[in-house]
């Protein structure tokens, strides 16, 4: 069934007095790009009738919360996982598996609870491993199938995969925002020699590309976003203060921290604001010249759309963003340092070998993929 016989189908559906599907959305509080993944699934949900709940927490929930005034939300607690200030995260986590499949089990629980409470019809969950539902029909979102591990603890890969595997076999739909090809964004992440139920959905981002927006007056030099748990988010923010006020490029410096509002702040060449909604966020990132951010998986979709050019710094132990730095600087679209030894005069001269990279946007696949699951 081609997407326009599901539109016809749906429309026929509903012009009959059939009530439209409840859908609760629940991302994962680790830094921001779960929630801002989520910003175009929401939206279209909505296009599409549904009626939209939300379930989060921390500053994932207090964006989509500034995003989607309207919508009801629910806090739900995360994994509170511990982010080491050095050495690998995948040790971190092993130390702590007991305490995350004990917040999974709670999760779950709470989650039950809410769709019980709310006749959720469908829920889905952005990399939440206790976000399904026996009452609802359970979709989870990943670009991390493979999960990467460093080199010492290589051993423990399979184990890590198998147990991420079973967690996602309780949904009844995993979905990858990627393409299937061999051109694509995540490599070896998203793209498993064998896993049930995968569906490709394409590359998803918040923003819209506009030939005549990309090609308005640029303002910064430089535009510095800030992301991810803490304490490496406010390391990265005073590394690369430090750096740019060693300079006189025109930057902008956006900090990510939602429960702040918009405070902003002035000294010398550099200029920092707190927190920026999606629409400034699109307007930052098309009038400045070059961004610098980690290489999380939704900011890369988010400059992929709308071509931008890029330095990423890994947070240091996050291998998955450590493997999409190298995978991506081997295809030559964006240069990348290792945050022990930044050097920002040294990064812009040797990101000028590097061309950016620019997808063309599919929401077909995501209108199609959205529609045949409100007919479940």
């Amino acid at each position: 069934m081609n997407f326009e016989a599901i539109r016809i189908f749906v429309k026929i559906r509903n012009s009959l007095g059939s009530t439209s599907k409840k859908i609760l959305i629940a991302p994962l509080n680790w830094g921001l790009g779960h929630a801002t993944r989520c910003i175009p699934i929401i939206l279209e949900f909505h296009r599409q009738g549904a009626e939209i709940f939300i379930a989060s927490d921390g500053r994932s929930l207090e964006l989509l919360k500034k995003e989607f005034p309207q919508l009801k939300c629910f806090e739900m607690k995360g994994y509170e996982v511990k982010y080491p200030e050095q050495g690998p995260m995948v040790l971190q986590m092993i130390l702590q598996a007991s305490k995350i499949m004990s917040a999974i089990r709670k999760e779950h629980a709470g989650l039950e609870k809410i769709v019980e409470e709310n006749n959720i019809d469908i829920v889905f969950s952005d990399n939440r491993y206790g976000c399904w539902s026996e009452k609802a029909y359970s979709v989870f979102m990943t670009h991390q199938l493979n999960i990467q591990t460093p080199f010492a603890f290589k051993w423990a890969e399979p184990l890590i995969s198998l147990k991420n595997k079973k967690y996602i076999s309780a949904y009844d739909e995993c979905w990858v925002p990627d393409f299937e090809d061999a051109e694509n964004l995540s490599g070896i992440l998203s793209h498993p020699r064998k896993h049930d139920n995968i569906k490709y959905i394409g590359p998803l981002s918040r923003f819209v590309f506009s030939e005549d927006k990309n090609s308005s007056q640029e303002k910064y030099d430089l535009l510095v976003i800030c992301s991810g748990p803490e304490p490496q988010r406010t390391i990265f923010e005073d590394l690369l203060t430090r750096e740019v006020l060693k300079t006189n490029y025109r930057t902008l410096l956006v900090k990510g921290i939602t429960e702040a509002g918009k405070k902003t702040e002035q000294k010398k060449n550099l200029e920092t604001i707190s927190y920026a909604d999606s629409k400034e966020m699109q307007t930052f990132i098309e009038s400045s010249s070059l961004i610098i951010s980690r290489p999380g998986y939704s900011t890369i979709m988010d400059l992929a759309a709308l071509g931008k050019k890029a330095i990423f710094i890994p947070t240091p132990g996050q291998t998955e963003q450590e493997y999409l730095a190298k995978y991506l600087a081997e295809k030559k679209y964006f240069f990348s340092s290792a945050q022990s030894k930044f050097n920002l005069e040294d990064a812009l001269i040797k990101s000028e070998n590097y061309q950016g990279l620019k997808i063309t946007q599919q929401p077909g696949l995501l209108k199609e993929s959205i529609a045949q699951l409100l007919l479940k």
